[in-house]
């Protein structure tokens, strides 16, 4: 069964990072992503996943239509779906803000090649149509931002 599941997330990383490295994020003129944090976030998702099959640390956060603002939340075998007003949004465009989210690079990789480690992805949808793309694998950005979202969305109550 350690073997299954060991092939299982070998396979599943693999494909994250094809799909990963085929996505392109809208980019302006100068090659820079067009999000900017100065729109409203309607969407954000995060995952960061070892080399087993239960994520880390994974959360979607939505803004739906009537104002609240629906999550999905998952680390390791612990999953749960809640809801939280409105104001949550402008918490996590401070944090994209304040991280300076906007400017990091689209891939992240370690300056040699790790066998072993974590990936982790961020994709940020704003209410313009723009939006920000970002993915490492055993790297990261040196700013905080992806422990300040993961602050704000473990810290909600059910």
């Amino acid at each position: 069964m350690t073997k299954l599941v060991t092939i299982f997330s070998v396979v599943s990383l693999l494909l994250l990072v094809v799909a990963c490295k085929t996505s392109k994020a809208p980019v302006n003129n100068s090659g820079n992503s067009v999000a900017t944090g100065s729109t409203k976030i309607v969407y954000l998702e995060y995952t960061e996943r070892a080399t087993y099959a239960q994520p880390i640390d994974y959360f979607k956060v939505e803004l739906k239509d009537n104002g609240t603002v629906k999550i999905h939340r998952q680390q390791g075998m612990h999953e749960e779906d809640l809801t939280a007003d409105a104001s949550l949004m402008d918490d996590l465009l401070s944090v994209y803000v304040n991280g300076k989210v906007s400017k990091w690079k689209s891939d992240y990789q370690p300056p040699m090649e790790v066998l072993d480690g974590y990936s982790w992805r961020l994709e940020v949808k704003f209410a313009d149509g723009s939006y920000k793309y970002s993915h490492g694998s055993n790297a990261r950005p040196e700013s905080n931002a992806l422990e300040e979202f993961s602050k704000l969305i473990w810290k909600l109550k059910k």
